[in-house]
Formats: C-alpha cells, sequence, structure tokens
C-alpha cells in the first residue's frame, strides 16, 4: 500500500559523477525496482545532497549538472527531485545559484516536473539560511512544489523536553507563516498543500527526542486537517 518512496541521496561520487547510493537506480535490478515500482502507480522522488558528501551543485559546472540530471530523468522516468540542503552548504549561495538555474532549465525541458526542497527546521521554523535558498529560488523563477521539513534533532535548547508531535506541528505551523511572505500569490490551503513534514522515527540523533507512535497520529491528523 506504499504509494510513494524518496531514494536518497544523491552526491558527487567523484567529480561530477553520481554516487550516494542513487547510481544503482541506473541500470540492473535498482532500474528494474524502479520501473515496476513506477509501473504499479507508485511515485518516486530522487532526493540529492543530503547530510555528508559533496554536492553534485558543488562538483559539476551547470551544464554539466544539467546534463546529468537529465540523464537520471531520462533512465528512471522519474519526474520529480528533492533537493536535500544542510550542514555548511546550506550557508553556500553560489550553490543556491547554480542549483536554481539548473533546475530551471529542467523545468523548462520537463514541464511539470516536482521540485522539492527537504530543509533544517526549529519549532520557530526554518532557519535564515534556508528562507534565503527559498527565496533566491523563487527570485529566479523555479517552480517549488513542496517546502519539505526535517522534524527532528532540534536539540534540547530548542525541545525543551516538550513531545516530539506537539514539536512538529510547532515547526509546520512556523513554516507556514513563513512562506506565506515568500509564495504570495498562493491561498492558505495552497501553501498548506506545500508543506512537507519528515519526522525521524523513533530515537532521534538528540536521544532525549523520541518520536513515538501517539506523535505520528498527532502529525497525521494535522496533516490531513491542514492538506499538508
Amino acid at each position: 500500500g506504499v504509494m510513494g518512496a524518496t531514494m536518497a541521496f544523491g552526491i558527487s561520487g567523484g567529480g561530477c559523477t553520481l554516487g550516494g547510493g542513487l547510481e544503482n537506480l541506473m541500470s540492473g535490478s535498482g532500474l528494474a525496482d524502479i520501473t515496476n515500482f513506477q509501473a504499479a502507480g507508485g511515485k518516486p522522488i530522487l532526493s540529492f545532497g543530503g547530510a555528508s558528501g559533496t554536492y553534485l551543485e558543488a562538483a559539476c559546472s551547470e551544464d554539466a549538472m544539467v546534463s546529468l540530471l537529465r540523464n537520471i530523468i531520462d533512465t528512471t522516468k522519474v519526474k520529480a527531485l528533492d533537493f536535500d540542503i544542510e550542514g555548511g552548504q546550506l550557508d553556500n549561495t553560489s550553490l543556491n545559484s547554480k542549483r536554481n538555474n539548473v533546475i530551471k532549465r529542467l523545468q523548462a525541458t520537463y514541464p511539470g516536473l516536482y521540485v522539492s526542497f527537504t530543509l533544517p527546521v526549529d519549532p520557530t521554523g526554518l532557519p535564515g539560511n534556508a528562507l534565503t535558498l527559498l527565496r533566491s529560488a523563487q527570485s529566479a523563477g523555479v517552480v517549488t512544489s513542496v517546502v519539505n521539513i526535517m522534524a527532528m534533532d532540534y536539540g534540547r535548547d530548542a525541545d525543551q523536553g516538550r513531545p516530539m508531535g506537539d514539536l512538529a506541528v510547532m515547526a509546520a505551523n512556523a513554516t507556514f507563516n513563513q512562506i506565506k511572505g515568500i509564495y504570495t500569490g498562493k491561498t492558505d490551503a495552497q501553501l498548506w498543500a506545500m508543506i512537507g513534514i519528515t519526522p525521524m522515527i523513533g530515537v532521534n540523533d538528540v536521544q532525549s527526542e523520541v518520536f513515538r507512535q501517539s506523535d505520528a497520529q498527532q502529525v497525521t491528523a494535522f496533516a490531513k486537517e491542514k492538506g499538508l
């Protein structure tokens, strides 16, 4: 019954080549798996970036990154890309510019191409560098489908011992208020539909933070209520 899956992460495999695991979807049983999943009605999303490794934006020229991603799209037939931007690379605004140009060119080639950004969040919302990334993409003409918040690993100063479900809902509400000032032409319902929540189930990297079944039920009810 699982109809969606995100495959992660695509990073540099050395220079402007695909590594990080996604290269396994480009041939053999990996390609067969993703082809069969789509044939059965599944929606895969290919995610690039993550917490470690060298991003393709840092390893490739703009033209080379466009060529690489086009090859991935044409081979896998997946028309949904996620960019998980975190750590030190989130502060590199030159990578934002290159990524924006690459995405714009891909969206021109593949109309309706789904693009999401997976970003760190606190209960008070997205940090400033994440908002800068979203504003730069919007200003560049990138069509953003989803802002996916990583509702996890807040740290003791931020979580203050509160339940993880409460914190995820707080983070989503704060994100809604923030993106309202970026995507100004959208209705409230459209803005809620742009927000995704990704928790870390069970014990987080911050060991005192535990996302339990009760938290999952709370976040699910909130997602249904708001139309996330």
